[in-house]
């Protein structure tokens, strides 16, 4: 029998208010009011009797300035953390590293285009320009020209449905690593002289909507609770990294994923000498790096039980690529999609993989953005800016003079895979596997490497926060 719409349900009532007040707190560093690359940021969340935080609607705010010259940001603000952890009374509960590349890849994942140049441009200091999204916002010296950010999160604590109690014994302390300026940025003018010898972050504040409930309220939420205590289940993050060495064909590295559910895994491949370089997209630039390949090994088993492929074939014509990759993603986008929820979706739009095309090297040859050169795809995409590439420099309205590289380094890209262990995604009646006790691997074959690679990959979980009623403490099971 069908059940009555909502239209017709006249029998509804509406709501009736607690005794409730809300608050926006504005909660400053702990480690003063500058933080310079390599420095950390500090938040102490407050501890408050009958208040609960929310903090999936917080956000990080601040100002972004360069030292001595002006930059750009790699992909955007969030470029400028390399580790982000929560901590209480010394306990870890969350603790991302490699955080810049991670949403760096989430952005391209699921960030629409006309978010690029609408909220990524005001909030997250994308570059604001739907076709360029590995470029950031321009970041200058001068104090009126300071860039203000403000950025959610996507992990962690942040993922919880249910606010945080604040009346607990000791307070979480959530912390931000700030990536050096070489990192995090690139030059804005050719030339070693113009690089910038720092970022600095000031005006740094901590966002929180905070909602204090009565004393009466109070007691009726710790009845309902009982022993069990109060619960926030999150779906957490944590990074593994190796290095593939040049004219490697396969690989093979532990990822240490050892959870009670672990629901999928994200891997992404860069070039080793790109990392802390001022002329290179240290942070974004992810490329297939000749993978022909990729699959798992959970427990002794392969995880798909078929590798997902990717077409090591070069095409040729108007569609040529340097001797990278081929232009056949098909199989690991979809894999990758259906983790994130989006494989059938009709509207939802990523640039992951992203397949539009850009002019490169004025001469007429067409590029995939997940490889092909660097140098004159920054060129193509900065337009009117200084080209921040080495030694050459692009004034408005000339054709770049790159001459194409084939190492994979030169490769700019939004390449990226993974796999999804959940099942029945849309009913929740699986929630990823149980990886307790085993020996997680991510493997992959490709053509010789023309260079040592970096591969990162992310193992997404769901964790556990619990406040005991009774000593008001926190406690974190995975």
């Amino acid at each position: 029998m069908a059940a009555i719409s909502q239209e017709l349900n006249f029998a509804d009532v509406r709501r009736q208010a607690l005794s409730v007040r809300n608050t926006r707190l504005n909660i400053s560093n702990r480690n003063g009011g500058t933080i310079l690359g390599g420095g950390n940021i500090q938040i102490v969340l407050p501890q408050q009797s009958n208040s609960f935080l929310d903090i999936q609607n917080s956000f990080l705010m601040f100002k972004i300035g360069a030292v001595s010259h002006a930059c750009y940001l790699d992909g955007s603000a969030y470029s400028l953390f390399s580790r982000m952890t929560a901590r209480c009374s010394g306990a870890v509960l969350s603790d991302l590293t490699n955080m810049d590349a991670y949403y760096a890849t989430l952005l391209t994942l699921g960030l629409q285009p006309a978010h690029v140049s609408q909220r990524g441009a005001a909030c997250w200091k994308t570059g604001g320009k739907p076709n360029s999204s590995s470029f950031g916002a321009r970041i200058d010296t001068g104090t009126k020209d300071r860039q203000t950010a403000a950025l959610p999160f996507m992990h962690g604590l942040f993922t919880s449905e249910k606010m945080i109690g604040l009346d607990v014994s000791d307070p979480i302390v959530l912390e931000w690593y700030v990536n050096p300026v070489f990192q995090s940025c690139i030059r804005a003018v050719a030339g070693v002289v113009n690089d910038p010898t720092d970022i600095q972050l000031t005006d740094i504040y901590f966002v929180a909507n905070v909602c204090e409930v009565s004393p009466t309220t109070q007691a009726l939420i710790d009845q309902s609770v009982g022993d069990q205590g109060y619960n926030l289940v999150f779906d957490d993050v944590v990074s593994t990294s190796a290095v593939v060495p040049t004219g490697s064909t396969s690989f093979n590295f532990p990822m240490s994923a050892r959870y009670s559910s672990l629901s999928k895994v994200l891997c992404i491949a860069r070039a080793s000498s790109n990392a802390n370089v001022i002329t290179q997209l240290s942070v974004s630039n992810r490329s297939a790096m000749r993978l022909s390949q990729v699959s798992f090994t959970m427990g002794g088993l392969k995880v798909p039980n078929q590798p997902i492929l990717i077409d090591t074939q070069i095409p040729t014509g108007s569609f040529a690529l340097s001797s990278n990759c081929g232009n056949n993603v098909a199989e690991v986008m979809s894999q990758l999609l259906i983790g994130y929820g989006t494989l059938s979706h009709a509207h939802a739009e990523s640039t992951i993989n992203s397949f539009g095309f850009n002019a490169v090297g004025g001469s007429g040859v067409n590029g995939l953005n997940f490889c092909c050169d660097v140098g004159t795809l920054i060129a193509a995409q900065q337009g009117a800016d200084i080209v921040a590439v080495g030694s050459a420099v692009t004034p408005t309205g000339v054709a770049p003079t790159f001459a194409s590289n084939t190492n994979s380094k030169d490769g700019v890209g939004t390449f990226a895979w993974g796999y999804c262990f959940e099942g029945y995604l849309n009913s929740q009646l699986i929630s990823g596997i149980n990886s307790l006790g085993m020996s997680t691997f991510a493997t992959g074959s490709m053509v010789a490497t023309l260079e040592s690679f970096d591969i990162t990959c992310y193992s997404t979980f769901q964790a556990m926060l619990s406040i005991s009623p009774l000593t008001r403490s926190y406690v974190i099971s995975v």
